[in-house]
């Protein structure tokens, strides 16, 4: 399969039974951070450039430099522990959106400053923010105080809590739903796997109408005014099944550069057999991790005589989740739980096979994509390769083997990319191939800025023909039902 032909799948699949996967789930840290564009442009740079250039195409409204973008987040992302941290970072670093540069970024959160907000400012640029929930004119003030031209809501319980004093204190500013993966789908496949009817393997599921969360986040993208999406797969369900019109939607994935090929270890330069990374906090990590160390890991161990499995990740030493990776470790059996990975690449590039056998998720795998940043094939399950892979034929490019949905067929799999040096060869230059095709910062994000080029020119008029969006943001819809649960409960309790 031809380049082109990569692009084509990834931006054109179709979604019926068909992977194309994320999450954010990735162990990253600062030598990680070379793969996603992270490249900061200052006000001084973007103010200077934009000086030096007269001819008309670069004076349009859009490229103006007298606008700001504002993101709200329930977090601090980071790009240390998680994908989605990975991808906001890759945005707010490139000088927001390149040749669509604004001339501020100020991120906003309700959580306290810690050490991925200090990141923030420090290493990219970007203003931090305090924004308390429910504080209407506290919320306002941040919002006046910024003067946002455009507005990003990190995920929908986002929107949910910022949308509003935006509308109400900026109404000119483009309302953005950057959705990371949709969480409702992967909450419904995790209950789904829970009891027993999900998995691995093809048909995935997909929530029903009836499943709140879905409701919410459908009800955000309608609300928006334009929505980003990680996954071909999930802008095709919104599309297709879920009713978002498709001029609301924009394909943004992740943000990456060219791998360099030239840093890549060889097959006998790699130090160990397979690696697993992924944090701690994403439940659909700490699924996959257990079940390869009790299901899929003895089988391999028996086919390979002496192999090592070693697994990263961050929040490892937290409680919860964290003690029940940690207690997956046996150095007789070669599962290694080694923790937080200092350096990415060593830990991915050192490695023949990466191992993914996820059971339950959404959106983009970021742990795949860094595997193949350094070289390295991924062995997965359909789950896993959900928005990578295109298409179910057998000329389906992807750098690795994914369609098996059980221990052994994982298993197998495993082995063969490990065991046979030209498939290995192989695959990794397939990874390289989709990374390039699909991912690239420079692509995406042109993408994206041309995308909110097109909202801000018709902003108006865009607006005036969504009559869903509109209506979902009539005040009368449930305030009736809301009123008269406040007075049910002032009453019953006294006004306590």
């Amino acid at each position: 399969m031809g380049r082109a032909e990569v692009l084509t799948c990834l931006l054109s699949s179709t979604s019926t039974g068909v992977p194309h996967r994320r999450h954010q789930d990735v162990t990253t840290t600062r030598s990680a951070r070379r793969s996603p564009t992270t490249t900061t442009t200052t006000t001084t740079t973007r103010a200077a450039r934009n000086k030096d250039t007269d001819d008309d195409e670069k004076t349009s409204k859009f490229d103006r430099c007298d606008r700001s973008v504002l993101f709200f987040g329930s977090f601090w992302p980071d790009a240390r522990a998680t994908g989605a941290g990975v991808r906001t970072t890759s945005l707010l670093s490139s000088g927001f959106l390149g040749e669509f540069g604004y001339n501020a970024a100020t991120f906003a959160s309700p959580q306290r400053e810690n050490e991925s907000s200090r990141r923030l400012r420090d290493d990219l640029g970007v203003r931090t923010m305090r924004c308390p929930i429910n504080r209407r004119e506290e919320l306002g003030r941040v919002v006046d105080e910024v003067a946002p031209s455009v507005a990003v809501f990190d995920r929908f319980p986002s929107e949910e809590m910022f949308s509003w004093v935006v509308r109400e204190r900026a109404p000119d500013a483009v309302r953005v739903l950057d959705m990371q993966d949709s969480h409702a789908l992967r909450l419904w496949r995790q209950a789904e796997c829970e009891r027993g009817r999900g998995g691995h393997g093809l048909p995935m599921p997909t929530p029903p109408a009836t499943f709140p969360p879905l409701q919410r986040e459908i009800a955000a993208c309608h609300r928006s005014d334009l929505v980003l999406v990680c996954s071909p797969s999930e802008l095709e369900l919104l599309r297709d099944a879920w009713g978002v019109p498709e001029s609301k939607l924009c394909l943004a994935p992740f943000f990456y550069e060219e791998p360099d090929r030239s840093a890549w270890k060889e097959w006998d330069e790699r130090e160990h057999d397979f690696v697993f990374v992924g944090t701690a906090l994403h439940a659909p990590n700490v699924d996959a991790v257990t079940w390869l160390a009790r299901e899929a890991w003895p089988l391999i161990r028996e086919g390979l005589e002496g192999a090592q499995c070693r697994v990263y990740g961050a929040h490892f030493d937290n409680s919860g989740a964290g003690s029940r990776v940690r207690a997956l470790h046996d150095p007789k059996s070669g599962f290694l739980v080694e923790g937080f990975a200092e350096d990415l690449g060593a830990a991915l590039g050192g490695a023949r096979v990466l191992l993914a056998p996820l059971r339950y998720g959404a959106g983009i795998k970021t742990k795949i994509l860094n595997a193949w940043t350094y070289g390295t094939p991924v062995c997965t399950t359909p789950v896993g390769a959900e928005g990578l892979v295109c298409g179910l034929g057998e000329g389906g490019a992807f750098g690795g083997l994914w369609r098996s949905s059980d221990a052994a067929g994982f298993a197998r799999d495993a082995l063969a990319l490990a065991g046979d040096r030209g498939a290995w060869e192989r695959a990794r230059e397939d990874g390289a191939a989709v990374l390039v095709e699909g991912f690239t910062a420079e692509a995406n994000l042109r993408r994206v800025g041309m995308a909110l080029e097109e909202k801000v020119a018709g902003l108006g008029a865009c607006r005036e023909q969504d009559y869903a969006g509109a209506a979902y943001w009539h005040s009368t819809l449930r305030c009736q039902e809301y009123f008269s649960r406040w007075v049910e409960l002032k009453e019953t309790t006294g006004g306590q």
